[in-house]
C-alpha cells in the first residue's frame, strides 16, 4: 500500500493548527529534561513559536543548548488512543 504523503501533511498541519499544548524536550549538562508547554504555528507551519523565561530550567537549558524536539499529539487518555492517536515531532534550534 502507497502511502499518501497529502494525507500525511493534512494531519500534520491539523495538528499544527489544532493543538494547544507540546512536549518539548532539551537538554542541560548532558541530561535530557521534558516540558509542557502551550505553543503555536505560524500560519506557514514553518515556525512554531512557544513562551519561556529565561530563570526556568527550560530557559537555563535552551541557553545552553538551542537544538530542541516537541511532540505534538491528539491523545484523549484513552484505550482508544494505542490505535487511532496521532503524534508528530518536530526537531529544530531554538531562537528568542
Amino acid at each position: 500500500m502507497a502511502l499518501d504523503t497529502r494525507d500525511h501533511a493534512r494531519g500534520m498541519a491539523r495538528l499544527l493548527r489544532e493543538q494547544r499544548f507540546a512536549v518539548l524536550a532539551t537538554q542541560e549538562s548532558n541530561a535530557p529534561y521534558v516540558s509542557l508547554v502551550a505553543f503555536a504555528a505560524s500560519p506557514d507551519l514553518r515556525l512554531v513559536y512557544f513562551a519561556t523565561l529565561g530563570a526556568t530550567r527550560k530557559g537555563r537549558a535552551l541557553d545552553s543548548s538551542p537544538c530542541v524536539a516537541m511532540l505534538v499529539d491528539d491523545r484523549r487518555n484513552d484505550l482508544c488512543d494505542l490505535e487511532h492517536a496521532t503524534a508528530l515531532t518536530l526537531t529544530g534550534v531554538a531562537t528568542r
